[in-house]
Order: C-alpha cells, then structure tokens, then sequence
C-alpha cells in the first residue's frame, strides 16, 4: 500500500489504495477499481472547490438585459446630427466643421497641399474635336497617380473644368467604358475633363494581382488596416487625390477656375460628396449611387471599406453634413432605382442625407440648388444618369457648346492606349502606410510630468472617454456567505445604458471592505485564477464583467461600426468601464489602494486604464503580448487594426508603461517594472 504526499492548504489531498485480485472497472462513490487497484479519492478533493467560485459562475444581470444591452447602447447614440438653426449659426460653424472634418482624416497638417504635383506629361491621343492628354501627377509625395486629361479643340476662351471619376472598376479604372463615353460627351460640350484612376483601379490596380478586375483587385487596397495606428486615414488619401486633381484642372490655361465640377459614381461618389464638403472651389457637385448615411452603414453593418470610414467622424458629421458644407453651391444627387442598391446606398438613406442638407441650403438662399434624382437604373453610372449630369452641366457651368441632356456617340479606347505608365518606384498604398507608422510615436521616451499629462489626456481621447465624465452609479444586490468568505453582488452602471456585472469578495477575519488603506484588487472578466491569487494574499476583491465580456456580449458588428465611427473603439469602451468602477470604489472606500488585474483578452483595457487614470488605479499587473506595437504590425502585416487608432501617433507600449509609475505592465523581453 502507498499513499500520495499531503498537498499545500488549498491543494486536493488524494489517499491511494491499492489492493489486489481487483478486476472489474467501475466508479462507485469516488472508488475506481481497475486491474486489481482501488484509487480512493479524499473527502478533500471532492470538496476542495473554494465556496466564492460558484458566485463568480453566477448570471447577476437579467438575460434580456445582458443580450440587448449594447444594441439598446448604440440606439441611444444614434441620433441625428443637430441641424443650425440660423444663417449665422451655420456660417459660424462650418469653417471649423471643415477643419474638424480634415482632422478627423488626419490631412489637416497636408491641406493646402505644398509639395510639387511633379506633372509628367505621358503622350497625345488626337481625336476629332478634342484630344486626350496622358499624364501623372503626385496626390501625395512619392505616389504618382494616372490621369487622362480631355481638352476642347478651338476654345475661345476659359471652359468649365470637370474631374470625372469611377469608382471600383478594378481592372480598368479610367479606362472604362461608360466613363469614357461620359468624358467625351462632356469635352463635346466644351468642357476640359481630367479623369484619374481610383484607387486600387486601373494603373493603380498593383500588388500580388494586378489588374485583377474583383475586390480587392492587386492587393493595395481597402483591406489595408495598418493605417489605423496612425492619426492619417485611406479617406485622407482619397481627398487629396481629389484636390490635387483640382490642382492640376485649375492651373491650366483652358480652364475657368471659377466653373469646376466633380462626379464619380460608387466609390468615385463618396470622393466627390467628400471633396465638396472640404473645397470651396467646387462649383458643382455630382454624386452618383453613393450617398446614403453612416448610421444605416452602423445599423446594418454593411460597410466594409475603410476609406469610407474614417475614425470618429460620426461624431461631427453624417454624410448629409458633408452634402451641407457644399452649400450654397449646386448638387445633384443621383441614386439607383428604389430597391436595386439596398445594401449600401438605398434610396431612402439617400433622402434622409438630402433632407439634412435642404435646410442649410434655405439658410443660405439657395434652396433650388440641391436635387435629388431616383435614377431609372441600378448601381452604377449608367446613360439614363450620365444624361442628367449633362443637364446639370449644362445648366450650372454653362459650357460653351451646350449639346442638351441627349447622350452622343462617343469613341472608346483600349486600356493599353490609356495606358499612362507609373514611376518603377512609384509609392503604393502599403509604402505610404508603412512610411505614416515608421516615425511613431511621436513622444520620447523620458516623459516629463508635463509631457505624461499631455499624453494621459491624449488617451483618454482617442480611447473616447466621454467628456465630461458621467457620474457613476451602483445597486446593491444579494449578499453571500460560506465559511469565512463573504461577498456582495452589485450592478455598476458607468454611463446610461451600461450595467456592470460585479461582486465584491472578501475573507471575513481580515479588515472590512479595503478600510485603512488595505488594498482592492479589480479583477476584469470575473478570471478565477486571478481573483484566488489576490485573495490568497489578503486582499478584497471586486470582480466584474466590462461591456463585450462574460455576460455582456460585444454587439457584434453592429456596436463595433457604432465604436468606430463614434471614436469609440471597445478596447477604450472597456478602459473607461474600469475607470468608472474604480471612481465608484474609491468613492465608497476612500482610504482603500486600488490596484487591476485582467487576463490576456482584456489586458490591453487594463492597461490603457491605469496609463490613463494612475492615481485611481496606483498598483496591479498586466501581462500585453508585445513590447511594441510596432512589433505587432511586423507580426500581423497589413491586416493589423490598431485596438485604439491613432494611439500610435503618441503612445506606444514603452510610453504606456511609463504613464503608470505606480503598476507593472509586463511585455516579452523587458524589466518588470518601469518607474
């Protein structure tokens, strides 16, 4: 007979019995007989589960309430953009609502664009009336784009200038041919029309796939998320791309600056709602199957392109803000027949757009200057649409060969005589991307107490910690005891809407409830090895559930559309969850030192939680998987996504953990603690 050794206070004890001419296999009351040996387990294993962990296991929040939580959260955030209730108001607000907008797409330090747009003129082609000028031009330093350039034979003087563009036509961009027949009626009309390749189309197509005419095409593309960690943005690029086509319009002799136009269909439409709204030199705008609102993209998670979305713009502005800030200058907005383009720009998102934006055209004496027109065609920039840019040409630019609505025949090019020809070196979406993150952070490595207070506030707004912070409150709920541990569940509600979860544990011979300085540890996700481990060494514990865990599933796509374009990604989400939980707990133990733990799926709030608000949350550890962001983006290529964008801009994982003196943030490689 043996037996096994006695196991540390806490460990199950196993007593092991052997005996001999055993032979049947069977489990009766904790006995297993096997091969003539009896394995008898110890009361004390069978009992050794602590009582605490059940309560930890426990459902607190009602079901109903803890499935439609967030969906009832983003509800109540999806109102409608406040609309200016005077003249003045509105002409008041909308210089710095641009300057907000250029912000928000992290190009305000780019716009006016200074550097030189390197035009290298790429060959003539000579058609009957009007010529094709091949050329390219630089939207962004050391990222040449393909342009074709149509201009009028015999013009007497300056004409309208038009940017005519397409949207995801993959594999063939300008080239295509019902932009094509769209430019030479426009140039048959007097106008001079440039027309560019969208991004990721045509010459642009580039990557692992060029030319490749499905989404994403080559690869360079909106699937792109390294951006995110920086402040700059793919629809940041879109615009620039816009206003250095204006640029190169405008500075030509034929061109009357005073008469631009801008039209594109998909794609090429959200370009051309979005550089109305930031381009005054815009005369006439025409978006085509491409406006709708973004709370129909959050409502129904449809969107997927990242160059539609910029981060946190919802904040400032719905897509019918961005139609107002064309005001009083002409729009024409052109949709898709009712029912055909339903998955992102149906007609009656377009209306509401519309509708925001007619208002503003009324403060501003303008109000026959914006129409909305229900095309008689689906997706896309078909003849019945193009007819009525004709019109709207024609009536607000006044070309000098007005020809009417009718379309006229039109010649059409092969891609390759289109063909442009791009720099070998030419910078591609992937080099820009890698070159905005190759200078960050911008902070050095010894903060300053200065410099830490800057960049704690810096977190707080890009984790979009509401300002001012909502008061905290919290319900009492049922109380339990077994042996010497006692606890309390609560509900903490840290901003309307949200209810969290929590419990509050403690051994009953130690001191109650944190009193004289004894220490709280919060423990995220209710994790049972954490909590064991801080009531092993005396302490209270308060273990709760954020938003999007345990019982409070994220809200799927819906709420991480909301978290994104609110600027309020989940990751700050849950931050300011244990920001607010630790308010409410120091508010109920004043004297108490408040310390986090989380395990490796909530680590990152934790610790955006105690860089952002130290003297709340002075002690504790974190373990992040990596030592630098950096490091993260080399490990995950261009399919990184930022869990707080722009952090990088300031912050990386070494400045994090300077902005909490007082805890240990722990990554691969590094010291454990950073003073």
């Amino acid at each position: 007979m043996g037996h096994g050794r006695l196991a540390q206070r806490g460990d199950p004890t196993l007593l092991i019995v052997v005996a001999c001419c055993m032979t049947v296999n069977r489990t009766v009351w904790g006995v297993w007989l096997s091969g003539g040996v009896v394995i008898v387990l110890a009361a004390s294993a069978i009992a050794a589960e602590p009582p605490w962990k059940p309560w930890l296991l426990r459902r607190w929040l009602p079901p109903a309430e803890a499935e439609g939580m967030m969906r009832r959260f983003v509800d109540q955030h999806l109102r409608p953009v406040a609309l200016p209730k005077s003249r003045d108001e509105w002409l008041g607000r909308r210089d710095r609502l641009r300057r907000d907008v250029l912000g928000m797409l992290g190009i305000d330090d780019l716009v006016p664009p200074k550097w030189d747009l390197k035009i290298r003129p790429k060959g003539t082609i000579r058609r009957d009336g009007y010529r094709i000028e091949k050329l390219t031009f630089e939207s962004y330093p050391g990222m040449a784009v393909p342009a074709l350039v149509y201009v009028p034979e015999g013009l007497r003087g300056p004409a309208p200038g038009i940017v005519s563009i397409a949207g995801h036509v993959y594999g063939l961009g300008k080239a295509a041919d019902f932009l094509q027949q769209r430019n030479v009626n426009l140039v048959r009309r007097g106008c001079v029309v440039l027309a560019y390749d969208y991004l990721d189309t045509g010459e642009r197509n580039t990557g692992e796939d060029p030319l490749h005419g499905k989404p994403y095409g080559g690869g360079n593309d909106h699937g792109l998320r390294s951006f995110s960690f920086s402040r700059r943005t793919p629809t940041g690029l879109e615009v620039l791309d816009a206003m250095r086509a204006l640029d190169v319009l405008e500075a030509r002799p034929e061109v009357d600056r005073a008469r631009l136009g801008f039209t594109g269909e998909s794609g090429g439409g959200n370009s051309t709602y979005w550089i109305a709204a930031l381009d005054p030199r815009v005369k006439l705008a025409v978006p085509v199957s491409s406006v709708t609102t973004f709370d129909y993209w959050i409502d129904r998670d449809v969107n997927w392109d990242w160059h539609q979305r910029p981060f946190g713009i919802r904040r400032l502005a719905d897509i019918g803000t961005l139609l107002a800030l064309h005001a009083p200058e002409p729009l024409v907005v052109i949709s898709s027949r009712r029912g055909t383009d339903d998955q992102e720009f149906p007609l009656d998102e377009a209306n509401k757009a519309v509708a925001w934006a007619e208002p503003v055209y009324r403060l501003l004496g303008a109000p026959g200057a914006i129409l909305h027109i229900e095309s008689s065609t689906a997706h896309g920039y078909q003849q019945d649409k193009r007819e009525r840019l004709y019109e709207a040409v024609e009536r607000w630019l006044a070309p000098p060969r007005p020809q009417g609505p009718q379309e006229l025949p039109a010649a059409v090019e092969s891609f390759e005589q289109l063909r442009c020809g791009l720099p070998p070196e030419n910078r591609t979406h992937q080099d820009v991307y890698a070159e905005w993150l190759r200078a960050l952070p911008r902070a050095g490595a010894g903060l300053s107490p200065g410099e830490a207070a800057e960049l704690r506030e810096f977190l707080r707004d890009r984790s979009g910690f509401p300002q001012p912070m909502p008061d905290v409150r919290a319900a009492a709920g049922e109380e339990l005891q077994a042996d010497r541990w006692r606890a309390r569940a609560w509900l903490v509600e840290p901003e309307p809407g949200i209810r969290l979860p929590g419990l509050f544990i403690q051994d009953s011979t130690r001191p109650a409830d944190g009193a004289n300085g004894s220490p709280i540890s919060l423990v995220l996700g209710r994790d049972e090895t954490l909590v064991a481990r801080a009531l092993a060494e005396g302490k209270a514990v308060f273990a709760f559930d954020v938003r999007g865990s345990g019982e409070i599933p994220d809200g799927g796509g819906r709420a991480r559309n909301w978290a994104w374009f609110f600027g309020r990604p989940m990751a700050g989400q849950q931050a300011f969850d244990v920001v607010q939980v630790a308010r409410w707990l120091r508010g109920e133990y004043p004297g108490a030192a408040l310390e986090v733990h989380a395990p490796p799926r909530l680590a990152w709030a934790a610790a955006f939680a105690g860089a952002a608000e130290p003297e709340l949350l002075a002690g504790g550890s974190v373990s992040l998987p990596v030592a630098s962001l950096h490091e993260y983006v080399r490990q995950q290529g261009h399919a990184a996504l930022c869990d707080v964008p722009g952090l990088l801009e300031r912050i990386d994982v070494p400045q994090l953990r300077q902005l909490r003196p007082g805890g240990m943030i722990l990554v691969p490689g590094r010291p454990t603690v950073v003073r």
